[in-house]
């Protein structure tokens, strides 16, 4: 496997993910205290785009109440929309919730770094964000 990740970066190919964690397209979810992590090391020569990475929302009600989102991207490229919860539809409703980022030299081009509403309706309540970055190109 390990062969197979350097090939990739020294073949320039990446990712499409959407939905990466869970892609809701109907009905209700409900998470409490769940822990949502992401780590990216070193990729910095392919192209990752990511839409709603941990949670993507298509059709339908989702709730996050106590959850937390972990990010850690060292040497990395990303591109897209709300990397954590992209909303494209109905209702995402976030209570007490944490989102934290660790980053070291990192290139992004996105819109709704963390967060992305594109259709339906986002309800934020009692939010924790937290970043720490050092050296970013960062375009939104």
């Amino acid at each position: 496997m390990t062969e197979r990740a350097i090939q990739d970066q020294l073949d320039m190919t990446g990712w499409r993910v959407y939905g990466g964690h869970v892609y809701v397209t109907g009905g209700t979810v409900r998470f409490f205290d769940c822990h949502f992590g992401d780590s990216m090391i070193v990729m910095p020569f392919t192209d990752q785009v990511m839409t709603g990475a941990d949670v993507l929302v298509a059709a339908g009600s989702v709730f996050l109440t106590g959850c937390t989102f972990t990010n850690t991207m060292h040497f990395c490229n990303y591109a897209g929309a709300g990397w954590h919860v992209a909303t494209l539809g109905e209702t995402t409703v976030l209570t007490w919730c944490m989102i934290q980022w660790q980053s070291i030299a990192m290139s992004m081009y996105v819109a709704g770094m963390v967060i992305f509403t594109g259709g339906g309706v986002t309800i934020l309540t009692g939010k924790d964000f937290r970043y720490v970055s050092v050296v970013m190109n960062f375009i939104a």
